[in-house]
This record gives C-alpha cells, structure tokens and sequence, in this order.
C-alpha cells in the first residue's frame, strides 16, 4: 500500500466515522410536526384576517 492509498484509506475511514457519529448519536434533529389550521373565508370575501402569535421557530401552515 502506497502513501498516498494509506492517506485517502484513513480520510475515507474517518469520513464514515464523523458520517455515522452524526447519525447515530443524535446530531441530526428528529422532524418536527407540522400544525396545519383550516382558513374559511366570508361568502364573497377575497381575505380573512388571522389573530394569533408565533413563538421562536414555530410555524403554521
């Protein structure tokens, strides 16, 4: 094995470790649920205007 195939040996291996560490030891954040918010408008309306708050990252579609 040459120099160069031990170095790209250990870059790949290294790689798959950091790949599986993120993965499997909980790097990657589980999906958040979605809230979804039915909207009826007036008869003959164009808009509807919704009152409520937000907080942080929070979001509804």
């Amino acid at each position: 094995m040459t120099a160069k195939t031990r170095h790209l040996a250990t870059l790949f291996a290294a790689a798959a470790l950091g790949l599986a560490a993120t993965l499997f030891g909980g790097g990657l954040s589980p999906a958040l649920a979605q809230d979804s918010v039915r909207i009826q408008f007036e008869p003959g309306a164009t808009s509807a205007t919704i009152n409520g708050t937000i907080v942080g990252d929070e979001y509804i579609d």
